[in-house]
């Protein structure tokens, strides 16, 4: 049996350091530090070990975010007002929390709105002024025990359904326009039709506007559907010149070109982060008036109202009148002392040239140019001008500012 005799630790390491000695084996060098250990070290182990306190207080405070139940309901999340200013608009909404936690605080925020905050009730109302999106939410906080000597504090934001406070046209007799003959509002509906009319080239564009307002910084979609009602079949294209424009702060947006005649089209025009803008809609004519007139041999003959030629939008490389005779004439077309008439050939048309005879009713003549001057013609009869192919109305419905 192996003995660990009761060596002081100064007297095991004396005995390992003399091994010259050849006394002690390496078997009891090994021994011997092994004693040094559980004499000197272990003990030292012990002393650097953590103090045991029983008496220690083991209370405390978890917290917790997103834990607590609720929601949100509003007495009204969507609105729509019809008036251009947003200064002028103001939506009331109430707004009740609903939960099964007792709360210790209640913390209602409603940014954009008077009042911004409500604290500590769980039914708070909120004044929106102006357009836009609007995002309530309420604060809640919420202390119990899990024990007797640890608390929970719960800490969690509950959103409602966001509040839209649109814009819709109802009456476009609010709106500034050129040409009155141009632009009808559909009684109060919020129907805008733009009636084709016959205007010069040099005149204004014949346009509708109105400046927005109270936007509150927000990002709408503008919305409307349009529709050409042009004198040609439903199923053809109205052709490629432009119809009308929608210009936002004086940059096109928007421009109607060829389409399905008689046909609906939807548009939306994002805007972002506005307060305020300035729209104009800008419908184009079909006919330009032009300074080529239908020139009678017997000026009481034609009505004077239906000597002008005109050109269409779409070409410029013709001119078109709708002459209505009371009696048997000829004409020439003039430029102011410039007149053309028949050549040596059929329908050619020259300076200084023969007349063109004409029986008395309503006609439609075509005339055909080449950098700028007639070289020929045709003839149709009994067509208004009423009924030019080119000419078209403009329907815009459903105008909106959508959040």
């Amino acid at each position: 049996m192996t003995h660990f005799y009761d060596f002081q630790p100064i007297d095991l390491l004396y005995i390992c350091y003399c091994k010259r000695k050849s006394i002690i084996s390496i078997t009891m060098i090994f021994r011997c530090l092994l004693a040094l250990f559980v004499v000197v070290c272990i003990p030292t182990l012990q002393s650097c070990s953590s103090p045991s306190d029983e008496s220690a207080d083991t209370s405390g405070l978890i917290s917790e975010i997103g834990s607590i139940f609720g929601f949100i309901t509003e007495s009204q999340n969507d609105f729509t007002w019809h008036d251009a200013d947003g200064s002028n608009v103001n939506s009331s909404v109430k707004l009740q929390l609903v939960t099964n936690t007792d709360l210790d605080s209640i913390s209602w925020i409603f940014a954009g709105a008077n009042p911004d905050r409500v604290e500590g009730v769980l039914q708070a109302t909120a004044d929106y002024q102006g357009y836009g999106t609007f995002q309530p939410y309420v604060i809640i906080k919420s202390i119990d025990s899990i024990s007797p000597t640890v608390s929970r504090k719960r800490i969690d934001s509950i959103y409602s359904e966001p509040i839209k406070v649109n814009y819709s046209v109802d009456d476009w007799s609010s709106f500034t326009s050129s040409g009155a003959d141009v632009w009808d509002n559909f009684g109060t509906s919020n129907i805008l039709i733009g009636r084709d009319t016959l205007v010069s080239q040099s005149a204004d564009s014949l346009t509708i506007k109105k400046r927005f307002e109270g936007f509150n910084g927000s990002s709408p979609n503008l919305k409307f559907s349009y529709r050409i009602a042009q004198n040609i079949p439903s199923n053809l294209s109205t052709g490629n010149n432009k119809k009308f424009s929608v210009i936002i702060d004086g940059f096109e947006r928007f421009s109607a070109r060829a389409g399905k005649n008689q046909q609906f089209y939807d548009v939306s025009i994002p805007l972002k982060n506005i307060d305020q803008f300035d729209l104009d809609i800008v419908r184009y004519p079909s006919l330009y008036a032009t300074d080529w007139d239908i020139t009678a041999a017997n000026s009481s003959s034609i009505n004077q109202q239906t000597i002008t030629l005109y050109q269409p939008i779409e070409n410029e490389n013709t001119l078109v009148g709708y002459p209505t005779l009371t009696a048997s004439t000829t004409v020439m077309l003039s430029y102011g002392n410039y007149s053309f008439g028949t050549g040596s050939t059929v329908y050619e048309l020259v300076e200084n040239g023969n007349p063109i005879a004409l029986l008395a009713g309503e006609y439609k003549i075509n005339v055909r140019l080449e950098r700028g001057l007639p070289v020929g013609y045709s003839i149709e009869k009994n067509i208004d001008i009423a009924d030019d192919q080119n000419r078209f109305d403009l329907f815009i419905y459903d105008f909106r500012l959508d959040f």
